[in-house]
């Protein structure tokens, strides 16, 4: 009887133990938006409700496979024109430079090597390209340092990123002041494209810092544009200009 009491409490304590999950060394936990933005709260609490948060993310492309050949599948990245302003925090009030309330030229995303709220990116904004000599494009592009979370089909999009402007017009070629800047980008995936998408930045410094505040955004500056729709479509990164 007494060998039977301590078998059962043996037994019991046992059971009380949870069970062990195998280790899953392909997990990757990605930062949190607060730590990684720890220097940019003001951004987080700018964007404030439009944030997802979650472990699940939706795929921020399409792959299409062409069967009518033997070419490369095509990723489909998203793409728009006439982004409306809808929040300027100014750090200087007293600037006379202001965001337009009204981007006409095409923004255009293409997110890559996703994985596990991991990615790259390519971005680029055509405010104009009328060939080699008479363009005003800005680009930037990071690799595996795009943070992506969320739950489907809302996502949350945070990295920094520098960007680069390219602005030639006949006669005149300035100098590109290279703006540092954090970004959040915010909406909803649908099978053509992103809805509601929200785009916040905020400019945390320049290669050239006299160039701050002269025809530009001060560093502080906070800005978010807004979408109803990007559709998914093929771009190509690398071509800048017209022919």
């Amino acid at each position: 009887m007494f060998s039977f009491i301590l078998l059962a409490a043996s037994a019991c304590k046992k059971d009380d133990k949870p069970p062990k999950e195998p280790i899953d060394y392909m997990v990757q936990a990605i930062p949190d938006i607060h730590a990684l933005f720890e220097d940019h709260v003001d951004l987080i609490n700018a964007m404030d409700t439009l944030l997802h948060f979650g472990d699940n993310p939706p795929q921020l492309t399409k792959l299409i496979v062409d069967t009518s050949d033997k070419h490369l599948d095509t990723l489909l990245g998203f793409c728009n024109d006439s982004l409306v302003l809808k929040k300027y925090h100014q750090i200087d009030t007293t600037a006379t430079y202001r965001p337009p309330e009204l981007i006409r030229g095409t923004y255009q995303f293409l997110f890559d090597k996703q994985h596990r709220g991991v990615a790259s990116l390519n971005f680029r904004s055509i405010n104009y390209d009328n060939g080699p000599d008479d363009h005003y494009i800005e680009s930037a592009s990071r690799q595996d340092s795009v943070f992506i979370m969320g739950e489907k089909p809302f996502f949350t999009i945070y990295f920094f990123q520098k960007l680069k402007k390219d602005l030639v017009v006949p006669g005149y070629h300035p100098q590109d002041v290279g703006a540092k800047e954090a970004f959040i980008i915010s909406g909803e995936v649908t099978t053509n494209g992103i809805k509601d998408l929200y785009i916040g930045f905020k400019v945390y410094g320049y290669d050239i810092p006299t160039s701050a505040g002269i025809g530009g955004l001060n560093i502080g500056d906070i800005i978010i544009y807004y979408r109803d729709f990007m559709p998914f479509t093929y771009w190509d990164p690398t071509p800048k200009y017209t022919n």
